[in-house]
């Protein structure tokens, strides 16, 4: 635990070298952002939980504008100057904020299956579903494991069958929803302000940035992935064909050298 500016925030850090900021998706929190951090690669990434998730106080940060201030608060505290930030799925907003908002903090920003604009309708009604049941952890225990995901994405499974490495990253991922009662409020919010905000000028980012999206993501369209590098300036775009949204993870060797290459062509020097 941290103290900030902006309340207490539970944070996770890992590795030397050029900081990054992981910002993790829905029903995460720091444990999810160490699924998608790679020390090993040269980099020092930091890993909070968002505001509702796991310790880290909802009245931290509301808003995406609200949490991109919260993550700068962090840096300030942990005596960060800047930092790139890579947006995992519902991480995307307060990502691009922080890009927007800070971008003399921001050396690089990442875009990884990340929601950029209102999502459908269709995830509205997660919402009343998530309200009822995720207080109660034993409802997601039996009703969240590889074997419904793999059902719902059939291609999940056969793109990480026989790599146990792979196996196992599908593994920490869902550990990372449990226990959702601790995690609820975050999701709560994040399903409120998906459909409340109205996009993002994205053609205002100033920052170096990377896309990577999954052509077969079902979670974020890939449309937002096409339009996050249509519209922000200079974008690079790595596409994934029939990736998921758990992309990072199944095409890992594809994606890995690309996002390695691109910090470390961004990162200040020393």
């Amino acid at each position: 635990m941290i103290d900030t500016a902006h309340g207490p925030v539970e944070v996770l850090v890992c590795g030397e070298g050029p900081p990054v900021v992981v910002l993790h998706g829905a029903l995460g929190g720091y444990d999810r952002g160490r699924v998608y951090s790679y020390p090993e690669a040269g980099f020092k990434f930091i890993c909070p939980s968002r505001p509702g998730y796991l310790r880290t106080p909802l009245s931290n940060g509301i808003t995406a504008e609200e949490q991109a201030d919260m993550t700068a608060a962090l840096l300030d505290s942990l005596g960060i100057e800047k930092a790139a930030v890579m947006a995992c799925s519902a991480g995307g907003p307060p990502s691009i904020q922080f890009s927007l908002r800070h971008p003399d903090r921001c050396w690089a920003l990442v875009m990884g299956n990340a929601i950029n604009a209102p999502l459908s309708g269709l995830h509205a009604l997660i919402k009343p579903v998530a309200k009822a049941f995720f207080g109660w952890d034993w409802f997601t225990y039996i009703g969240v494991n590889r074997f419904v995901l793999y059902l719902l994405q059939p291609n999940l499974g056969l793109q990480t069958m026989g790599d146990p490495v792979k196996q196992a990253h599908v593994v920490a991922m869902l550990d990372s929803i449990f226990p959702t009662s601790v995690r609820q409020a975050g999701f709560l919010n994040d399903m409120t302000q998906f459909q409340g905000q109205s996009g993002y000028p994205l053609e205002e980012i100033t920052v170096p940035t990377l896309v990577v999206h999954g052509t077969a993501d079902i979670v974020v369209p890939y449309s937002q992935g096409v339009a996050s590098a249509k519209r922000i300036p200079d974008a690079e775009f790595i596409s994934i064909q029939g990736g998921t949204h758990l992309c990072f993870i199944s095409h890992n060797e594809s994606i890995l050298p690309k996002l390695v290459e691109f910090l470390h062509q961004y990162a200040p020097a020393n």
